[in-house]
């Protein structure tokens, strides 16, 4: 007897009884493969037998101390769920740490009253036998499965849940001006790897502790290499989290108001539209500098990004130092994030704190919207400047830049749009930088195997005396599945800049082709 109303999982337990008021004696009317395994029985040594031959002694007591054979009296129901400690007996007379849940089944006698117990095995032993025998079989599965929003869990259970991820991105990229054709990229073909380990365990009732590591390499020669030395650990941090009470991290990886900006950065395809590499293969600079080495800062021209430290269009500031950071629950569909560095870091920054504060709303899961205030803040840095003047460009502004973004969820379709202000943030210039800001918008379709994207950035950076430098941007993103994990893709970014000194500026196309492995 197999068939049972209360099973939801494979290894679910459940053991059919029957209570006979008229008799006074609950019997085991029958019990799945999983109970039988659980309790080391066969069916038929079980099957019309007293159900305390199973029950330990305290529950067994419980039942006969309290158990009033009536319609309406005291039932299992009320009984067996609030057993300390509960637990059953198996063939050789050991003890099995369950839970248990009771529920009423049809009742065909008015003197009978049957019963399904759903059991789960709590033992650690159990556990630590689910996490052997299915850890490498999920793994593997893991691997080969495409196009699934559950491909990266390789492990679910009540103690045990990990996630693995890793990319390999292959791409070749050609850039070229309104002029002429830029045959002088340093690096027409680049590539960029990673893996990524998530690991939690139950140490409490709703309460998980874990650890999320992340390794890339960058680089076709470091790729083939395999040199462990040339891995960035680009993430490694603990994390203790409460459903009730939301989760701490401490360590190195994004600060809050990173993870929780909305920018295109989230629905782009391909290799990542404007928010991608293109810049490694094209030069901004106008007049006879565009034709010298890529890159989307050269001589600090073009210096307004999206998070003072994030990545965007090629350039990454990355923050090295550990952080503390507090990821609140969703409260009214509202979710709060908090992030602070102590002491210096790389950044030449101070005590930085970060914020991010978002909201969540919708008709359902396919109609639905998400906006996000984000923002940084430290105190300004004059360390090494003299008479409060940049000397070396060894000093900073106060950090204080924020972003807001809204996402619209229609089905298939993704839509963001997302406006910033860093101000006088960063280094201290002369001439003086009076005002920095961007806005980021985009639309991107989806399917089970086919992604695109249209993405639009504009920046602009205020320059006392000067005017403003500014930079436009626009990208076409197609992506479409092979196979096993596997996709092609094209980009085809169309750019133009503006300096106010020179007469000349520089627009110009980059094109970039590229192979996925996802996994």
């Amino acid at each position: 007897m197999d068939d049972f109303i209360t099973a939801r999982r494979k290894d679910d337990a459940v053991v059919s009884v029957c209570q006979d008021n008229k008799k006074k004696n609950v019997l085991i009317l029958g019990l799945n493969q999983a109970a039988r395994n659980l309790l080391k029985y066969e069916e038929g040594n079980l099957l019309n037998k007293p159900l305390i031959n199973i029950l330990s002694a305290r529950a067994a007591d419980d039942m006969k101390n309290y158990l009033e054979y009536t319609e309406n009296g005291h039932d299992l129901l009320d009984i067996l769920p609030k057993v300390i400690d509960f637990s059953l007996t198996d063939a050789k007379g050991e003890d099995i740490r369950t839970k248990v849940k009771v529920f009423r089944t049809a009742q065909f006698a008015s003197n009978k009253i049957n019963y399904e117990l759903l059991i789960r095995d709590i033992s650690l032993s159990h556990k630590l036998g689910i996490f052997r025998d299915e850890y490498l079989m999920a793994l593997l599965s893991s691997l080969f499965l495409q196009n699934s929003a559950s491909s990266k869990t390789i492990l679910d259970k009540e103690i045990f849940y990990a996630e693995l991820d890793g990319k390999i991105d292959l791409r070749f990229g050609y850039a070229f001006n309104r002029d002429s054709f830029n045959a002088k990229p340093k690096d027409k073909t680049s590539s960029y790897s990673y893996l990524r380990f998530l690991y939690l365990q139950q140490v409490y009732s709703n309460t998980q502790m874990g650890f999320n590591v992340k390794a890339g390499v960058s680089g076709i020669a470091n790729l083939k290499a395999l040199d462990i030395e040339k891995l960035d650990m680009e993430e490694w941090y603990f994390i203790i989290k409460n459903q009730e009470l939301g989760s701490i991290e401490y360590g190195k990886r994004s600060l809050v108001s990173q993870s929780m900006l909305i920018n295109t950065s989230k629905i782009y395809a391909a290799a990542g539209g404007v928010n991608g590499h293109w810049t490694n293969y094209a030069n901004l600079r106008g007049d006879h500098k565009k034709d010298g080495d890529p890159g989307y800062d050269q001589d600090e021209v073009f210096w307004v990004k999206p998070n003072i430290y994030s990545d965007y269009n090629g350039l990454e500031l990355g923050l090295k130092q550990s952080s503390i950071n507090y990821i609140s629950p969703e409260i009214y569909n509202f979710q709060l994030g908090f992030s602070y560095v102590p002491g210096k870091n790389n950044l030449q920054y101070s005590n930085l704190i970060a914020a991010g504060l978002s909201y969540k709303n919708g008709l359902s899961d396919d109609i639905n919207f998400t906006t996000a205030l984000t923002g940084e803040f430290a105190r300004e840095n004059l360390t090494g400047c003299l008479d409060g003047t940049p000397e070396g460009y060894g000093c900073r502004n106060q950090l204080l830049h924020w972003n807001f973004g809204l996402k619209l969820k229609l089905f298939d379709l993704d839509c963001i749009f997302s406006y910033g202000n860093g101000g006088k943030s960063g280094e201290k210039r002369n001439p003086e930088t009076n005002n920095t800001y961007y806005m980021n918008a985009g639309i991107a379709y989806r399917s089970d195997s086919y992604k695109s994207s249209l993405t639009y950035f504009s920046s602009g950076r205020d320059i006392a005396g000067e005017g403003t430098n500014e930079l436009t941007s626009y990208a076409l993103s197609l992506e479409n599945s092979l196979f096993l994990g596997t996709s092609y893709y094209f980009d085809i970014v169309k750019f133009s800049t503006k300096e106010p000194k020179i007469e000349n500026n520089n627009s110009g196309y980059v094109f970039l082709a590229g192979l996925k492995l996802s996994f």
